[in-house]
């Protein structure tokens, strides 16, 4: 798999659980922002026009805020290579929903959005464990 740096004060990360933000120290943003990256990058599933009309399934990116996530912001278009589906994204926004279980990935680009799933298990446990400890009493701040 392909790593992919991440600059932690050009790229706003944030957490949504339980409709709460999480306050987080920028060490632990750096690190949810690029682990984030790498589950994009594990990716063996995409959709260029995701619609969906399952009840519990969110059908847009808004939709997809409205429940626990993980949203970020590149002050500039991050390439990312999803090697699986053979492409290159330049992503300006992302949105992780959660539980990473059973999360998506949308992606925001120049040319629109982009649904993603079925990453690597090692890499959502490694982001999981980060977002665990984040939320421990002192683990974010």
């Amino acid at each position: 798999m392909t790593v992919f740096a991440v600059e932690a004060d050009t790229t706003n990360v944030a957490v949504f659980i339980g409709g709460g933000r999480i306050e987080l120290s920028a060490d632990i943003r750096s690190q949810i922002g690029q682990r984030s990256v790498d589950l994009l990058a594990s990716c063996a599933y995409m959709n260029a026009k995701p619609n969906w009309g399952a009840a519990r399934e969110a059908q847009t990116m808004a939709d997809a805020q409205k429940q626990s996530h993980l949203h970020l912001v590149f002050s500039s278009p991050q390439k990312i290579e999803v090697p699986s589906e053979k492409i290159t994204v330049r992503a300006r926004e992302m949105v992780i929903t959660l539980p990473l279980k059973t999360a998506g990935i949308w992606v925001r680009t120049d040319d629109g959005i982009l649904y993603f799933a079925m990453f690597e298990h090692t890499v959502a446990d490694r982001l999981q464990r980060l977002l665990h400890d984040a939320q421990k009493p002192g683990g974010g701040a």
